[in-house]
């Protein structure tokens, strides 16, 4: 399952479960961009707000490092292809929502 996250304000270092193979090499880790306007174009925020699939696999491609590719995401784990996609979503919460949040619990 995938676990371990650095949280940094405008990077999510995200690591899988299961790495993403290309050729001879292994991908374990993914550093995910706090996505810009542009990042955004085209896609309904609502629909990546609420985890939508066909949303995230247009979005993620822009804010990976290693780029990953649509073939890469599709052929993922479920559980990693969550992580990402969760981790993508907290970029959209505010700093001070999240530590209220921490707070309360």
């Amino acid at each position: 399952m995938a676990k371990k996250y650095q949280d940094r304000t405008n990077v999510k270092v995200v690591t899988l479960s299961t790495p993403v193979i290309r050729g001879e090499q292994q991908i374990s880790e993914i550093t995910l961009n706090k996505p810009n306007v542009l990042a955004l174009k085209g896609l309904n925020l609502l629909s990546v707000m609420q985890l939508d699939v066909n949303s995230a696999l247009e979005l993620l491609p822009r804010i990976t490092q290693p780029t990953l590719t649509k073939a890469d995401l599709i052929a993922m784990e479920v559980d990693d292809f969550t992580a990402l996609v969760s981790e993508t979503t907290a970029f959209f919460v505010k700093a001070e929502a999240t530590a209220t949040d921490e707070t309360e619990a």
